[in-house]
């Protein structure tokens, strides 16, 4: 395997990993903020968590809501890498 392969089962394996960690984190924030029910939510409407956390909350939660959203934007980030890098193995073979 060339290097661009490992590269690129690398940036999806983080992608995954972002989005695996992001989602119960969102929802642990609504929890916080008695926003909803976030585990049923999670199971019936999962793409409501995708995105970046914009909701106000407290001082002491303000860093979970950083790291929430500093995970979203990586994820944006490694979808971009994951298709460059697709794209990059593609036009070599």
């Amino acid at each position: 395997m060339t290097l661009l392969s490992h590269l690129h089962t690398l940036t999806g394996i983080l992608l995954v990993a972002c989005f695996a960690i992001k989602v119960p984190l969102h929802a642990y924030l609504d929890s916080l903020n008695g926003k909803i029910k976030p585990y049923q939510a999670i199971l019936f409407f999962p793409l409501i968590f995708l995105g970046p956390y914009r909701k106000e909350v407290k001082p002491e939660n303000s860093k979970l809501k950083l790291a929430c959203n500093l995970l979203f934007y990586f994820g944006i980030f490694f979808i971009l890498m994951n298709l460059v890098l697709g794209l990059a193995e593609l036009a070599i073979y």
